[in-house]
């Protein structure tokens, strides 16, 4: 079980590195919808500080979300193999990053979160749990 959450979670990084860069695109493009008033042209309205700021904004917090998924996974992954629970907590951590990300829309941040949650469940159960059911049937 923690070498198939080692796994995961190491797809789960390398998917979240482009997951990162998209998400950042998403955000600045949230960040100019969010502060263009109805009627104008987006063209016009986008050469204002408000809606670069704004763009800005959007796109440096989810970019930096999916960044901080990205380490967080691979930390996880490596600790995963582990004693203890502390390797799944940090891939907690990482897929609540990469599904806060979700938010701008990126659906690479969607399946971030997939293989991470996914990854956090199996080095939640360990070989402990399964090793304990194993013994119970026999």
């Amino acid at each position: 079980m923690k070498t198939g959450s080692m796994i995961l979670a190491i797809l789960g990084a390398i998917v979240a590195l482009p997951a990162a860069l998209l998400g950042g695109l998403f955000g600045a493009a949230q960040g100019i919808q969010d502060t263009t008033p109805a009627g104008a042209s987006l063209v016009g309205e986008a050469a204002s500080n408000a809606a670069v700021n704004a763009a800005a904004s959007g796109a440096k917090t989810y970019m930096y979300l999916g960044l901080l998924a990205f380490a967080l996974a691979i930390v996880g992954a490596a600790m995963v193999k582990r004693p203890g629970k502390v390797g799944a907590g940090v891939v907690v951590a990482s897929a609540v990053c990469a599904g806060i990300s979700c938010m701008s829309g990126n659906p690479l941040a969607y399946a971030v979160t997939g293989l991470l949650g996914l990854a956090a469940v199996l080095g939640l159960l360990g070989g402990d749990a399964v090793a304990a059911g194993a013994r119970r049937l026999a």
